[in-house]
């Protein structure tokens, strides 16, 4: 298992279902801000740690969304991950 920490967060890179870049711009200026959105698929009462090992496991989905410099380091981090293959630009 990958772990990385993101700010506050300690994420299993093998729990990211989905990630996307996108940016915006500010008013009054020609700077773009990057955004990267995650989407976390969460074993059920995993951080709880609650669970009946007899019930079927659920998933709970997390949307997190990172914005500046630390958007860029995750994007930059995920994409030289060696389970991300480049399809098509």
């Amino acid at each position: 298992m990958t772990f990385i920490r993101l700010a506050d967060l300690i994420i299993n890179t093998n729990c990211i279902a989905t990630a996307r870049l996108s940016s915006y711009s500010l008013p009054d200026s020609e700077q773009a801000v990057p955004v990267v959105n995650i989407c976390l698929m969460l074993p059920e009462c995993s951080i709880e740690g609650n669970s009946d090992p007899d019930v079927e496991h659920f998933y709970n989905v997390e949307m997190l969304e990172f914005e500046g410099d630390l958007a860029l380091e995750l994007w930059n981090h995920l994409t030289t991950l060696e389970t991300v293959k480049l399809l098509s630009d």
